[in-house]
């Protein structure tokens, strides 16, 4: 076995220097560097050990290990081989398999472990679970000590489980949380996945209180490629749900544009409801020809009117004195007023006679009566009634209206007037910047 002396260079009281080295090193006169050096000064260069400890005082020592230099407390320094710079090894058993514990004066903080199966693991002393576990295979856990994925954190109902801020001011197109997956198979991947079983829970919550800032913005610059695909599978539930709750200005809650003809600012495979009103600038069926299915459209046009205008028709025959009565549903005059009649005498033989017809009774009870002057005629009848119903009553459509001011010398279709691209109140709209106005060029779209 291996032995040592101890070799002091001092007295007790003023010791400048403390040496073990081995006794076969000292007595064959091997030059070995000592085991422990121990200097009360400016640590130098005279005497090197594998373990140095410098300081001027019992608290002030700072213990270096493979390094004469120490900064710290302890330093610990590896510059010559492969070996570990440090390990530490514990033979304690289940469960309590800590081996570092970070106390402060006296008061344990913090446990690093590792356990039985060599997770490692960071414990607040006195906490009941793991602040920060890492699984063997690389599964990390905050939060939790049973990690799922490559990263799996868990927080409780009142906090937020990741809050990721990104502060820079420099207007550069850095990202608080940047994911990205490629060339993987299969559809059901993807670079982030947010989930929630709590009751009115969100998956994803994002914020935008800046001045023309996005909560969240995709792009899907692939062919055939979808920036926001949404899938909502639960009874009652909604895909994509929107709401806007500004009092300025025009907002909407959920907004789409495209510049190009050819494409659509919505698509919608299916029935479409709307509580509310709707303006557009045209409008029509489009439906495969009844002729020619297979290669061409067919397309007609809305009826269009300034009024919240209804249209009722029909065909009726006169009896033997020339009258009929024509019966409207019950809800007719619920809904309806200001009413329009028009009559055409049908006479499929030809005849020479020239038949009259006329309204004799206006609407009253949900019927209306006519008269021709031959009996036995058929006749085609057509009213019309304007809207006067709760909501048409508030909501009634305005034929005219002047612009605000901030959409003043803009137009909603400029390229159809002649103008320029940057005269459109949607460009405008969707190109404001915080303080400045899109600058509108001579000419050109």
């Amino acid at each position: 076995m291996r032995k040592s002396v101890i070799l002091l260079a001092c007295s007790v009281l003023i010791a400048s220097s403390l040496v073990i080295m081995s006794r076969r090193a000292h007595s064959q006169g091997v030059q070995a560097l000592p085991y422990v050096h121990l200097q009360s000064t400016t640590p130098g260069n005279t005497e090197n050990g594998n373990i140095n400890i410098s300081g001027t005082g019992l608290f002030g020592a700072k213990v270096g290990i493979g390094t004469t230099n120490p900064s710290n407390r302890l330093t610990v320094s590896q510059e010559t081989d492969s070996t570990c710079v440090l390990a530490v090894n514990s033979g304690l058993t289940a469960p309590q398999f800590s081996t570092l514990r970070l106390n402060d004066r006296g008061t344990p903080y913090w446990s690093v472990s590792k356990n039985a199966t060599n997770d490692f693991s960071i414990r607040e002393v006195g906490s009941s679970s793991d602040r920060l576990y890492i699984a063997q295979g690389g599964f990390v856990g905050i939060g939790t000590s049973a990690p799922q994925h490559l990263l799996s954190v868990t927080g409780s109902a009142t906090d937020y489980v990741a809050h990721v801020f990104n502060g820079d001011t420099t207007g550069n197109s850095f990202h608080a949380v940047l994911g990205g997956i490629t060339n993987y198979p299969f559809v059901s991947t993807g670079a982030v996945f947010a989930e929630t079983n709590a009751r009115f829970g969100i998956g994803v919550l994002a914020a935008a209180s800046g001045n023309s800032a996005s909560g969240v913005f995709a792009w899907a610059p692939g062919p055939n490629s979808t920036a926001v695909d949404a899938l909502c599978e639960g009874a009652g539930g909604k895909a994509v749900s929107g709401y806007i709750n500004s009092g300025q200005g025009v907002g909407y809650a959920i907004y789409g544009e495209t510049p190009q003809s050819t494409n659509f600012a919505g698509y919608f495979n299916g029935k479409v409801a709307i509580t509310g009103t709707l303006s557009k600038g045209g409008g029509s069926f489009k439906i495969d020809h009844p002729l020619d299915p297979e290669n061409k459209y067919l397309y007609h046009s809305f009826v269009e009117s300034p009024d919240m205008k209804n249209i009722y028709d029909g065909v009726v025959r006169t009896d033997a004195r020339g009258y009929a009565t024509i019966t409207m549903p019950d809800w007719f005059e619920a809904l309806n007023r200001d009413f329009r009649y028009q009559l055409t005498v049908i006479d499929d033989q030809n005849t020479d006679a020239f038949v009259q017809a006329k309204v004799v009774r206006r609407i009253t009870t949900n019927q209306f009566m006519i008269r021709t002057s031959s009996p036995g005629v058929t006749v085609s009848w057509q009213v019309t009634g304007t809207r006067h119903d709760a909501f048409a009553n508030a909501h009634r459509i305005p034929v005219e209206e002047d612009k605000p001011d901030d959409e003043r010398g803009l137009y909603l279709y400029p390229k159809e007037h002649g103008q320029v691209v940057e005269r459109g109140i949607n460009y405008q709209r969707m190109h404001k910047q915080a303080g400045s106005t899109p600058q509108i060029s001579p000419s050109g779209y």
